[in-house]
């Protein structure tokens, strides 16, 4: 586990891959598919690991599951990139105790997820309430926390982003490292990134083509879809945009990812089109957990052309 707030927001930088949970055919949980996909990840140049609310099925696994999965994650990755877990959408008790047992399963850091709705959101009232929240998981444990980017429901309705004041509070904070950024609003961002950037690691949550952008104004740190199963190609628009070679990292997103993409988001689901990818490249990806549908063989077959179109597999 990293020791320290400052090593871990240090540490959070370059390609971050988020674990979908692995499921046996029986539905329990494949701790030995996940412990060789963590191995996978790491050889493959993988900066950090994440377990988060969508990705891994936070809404299909109970509390204890989830601490599991977390400990098999820290203890195969063993201190060679840090691994951050997540909160659930729990009131504040709760949270506050689940990240005080997280603790124990060496993992580096903690996503903080808020309960989904928020009536009538209004800064001026709500923001106190939040700021109290993180304040009481904070006093159970030293474990470094992220804010994790979820609409809140406001008037009429409506959702919207966190207020970038609110965020600006919460960086004050010595455990709040870093924000794991999803809204897609590149503009709210921008002005996170300005406000924060010497107190935060911020993780963009859009896929490679918004990091072309997103690096640009500070952006440290990405998450894209494909690198739970091609993790070497999101490795390879990092080192290129790193290195200054963005007609390289261009070249990549426009004629395998963006082309991908347009596969994938024919009313698929996600998580499983993830998981049936990772089976078509050798990886335990598995099934879906009950309710979440199964993906159909057509679908699993439009995956596998793409990945052979574009040079994934043979």
């Amino acid at each position: 586990m990293v020791t320290t707030s400052q090593q871990l927001k240090e540490r959070i930088a370059g390609v971050v891959v988020g674990l979908p949970t692995l499921f046996n055919p029986d539905f329990s949980i494949n701790h030995a598919g996940i412990r060789r996909h963590v191995d996978f990840l790491i050889e493959s140049g993988v900066n950090v690991l994440m377990i988060s609310r969508g990705v891994s099925e936070l809404p299909y696994l109970s509390p204890e599951e989830i601490l599991a999965v977390t400990t098999t994650v820290a203890r195969q990755a063993a201190g060679r990139v840090p691994v951050i877990s997540s909160t659930f959408e729990w009131w504040t008790g709760q949270a506050a105790e689940f990240v005080a047992r997280m603790q124990d399963t060496g993992a580096d850091g903690c996503l903080v997820v808020l309960p989904p709705y928020f009536i009538n959101y209004t800064p001026a009232w709500h923001d106190d309430a939040i700021c109290r929240h993180f304040e009481a998981i904070a006093r159970a444990s030293a474990m470094p926390l992220l804010i994790h980017e979820r609409s809140i429901m406001g008037h009429e309705g409506a959702s919207g982003a966190w207020g970038v004041g609110l965020v600006d509070r919460l960086a004050d904070m010595d455990q709040v490292v870093g924000m794991k950024l999803e809204g897609g609003d590149r503009f709210y961002a921008q002005a996170v990134v300005r406000k924060t950037r010497d107190r935060l690691a911020i993780i963009g949550d859009w896929g490679p083509e918004a990091w072309l952008f997103s690096q640009a104004f500070g952006v440290q740190a990405n998450i894209g879809g494909m690198g739970p199963y091609a993790p070497r190609l999101e490795v390879q628009v990092w080192e290129h945009q790193r290195a200054g070679r963005l007609a390289e990292a261009r070249q990549l997103i426009n004629e395998v990812m963006t082309p991908f993409w347009a596969v994938w988001n024919r009313k698929m689901d996600w998580v499983a089109a993830m998981k049936a990818c990772m089976d078509h490249v050798g990886l335990p990806g598995g099934p879906m957990r009950p309710p979440a549908a199964q993906l159909t063989e057509e679908h699993r077959w439009q995956l596998k052309q793409a990945l052979i179109e574009l040079g994934i597999i043979q």
